[in-house]
């Protein structure tokens, strides 16, 4: 079997253990050269690490007995994380209206239009053919010219709000 039809197995795998599961398969990496497996998980809320351990004996059990992969390997289960990797369609129309950060392939049409390599800033469309980025608005950025984006967590915003719960949830103790 050549890599990409290992790595489809697998994909079909991980899809029917994280329904199962009641998860959503996020994403799936498998390199034959270092036997690695990566397998990220998601969920409404996100994912716990009760559920990557259910999925990870879950993918034990269908790698031993279907043995897609030639020799040993190592398989990882885990969240997509806060700055997750933005792969598939799906994954980009998961943060409209959230920042997103992209490293463009060098010497497109796209890299020349914008005038840089890399765009941050709120996603605002996606479609079949790419997306748009605040700031970048005249330009449909093809999912093809980029080499890596992913979301950006606000960890000022969101530790801010987190910490402004705690600290009513301490009033409202220390008041009863």
């Amino acid at each position: 079997m050549s890599e990409e039809q290992v790595l489809e197995k697998i994909k079909e795998m991980a899809t029917e253990v994280c329904e199962r599961d009641g998860l959503k398969l996020y994403d799936v990496e498998y390199s034959s050269g270092s036997g690695m497996v990566r397998v990220y998980v998601d969920a409404e809320g996100g994912v716990t690490l009760d559920q990557c351990a259910g999925v990870s004996r879950g993918m034990n059990l269908l790698l031993d007995v279907e043995d897609p992969i030639p020799g040993k390997y190592n398989l990882e289960v885990s969240s997509p994380g806060l700055e997750r990797l933005l792969k598939q369609q799906w994954h980009y129309e998961a943060q409209v209206e959230k920042e997103i950060k992209v490293v463009l392939k060098a010497r497109t049409e796209t890299t020349a239009k914008l005038k840089t390599k890399q765009v941050t800033g709120k996603l605002l469309k996606v479609d079949t053919n790419g997306f748009v980025v605040e700031g970048y608005e005249n330009e449909v950025i093809p999912y093809e010219d980029v080499h890596k984006a992913n979301s950006v967590f606000d960890y000022d915003y969101n530790f801010k709000n987190i910490n402004k719960h705690k600290f009513s949830e301490d009033v409202k103790e220390e008041s009863k």
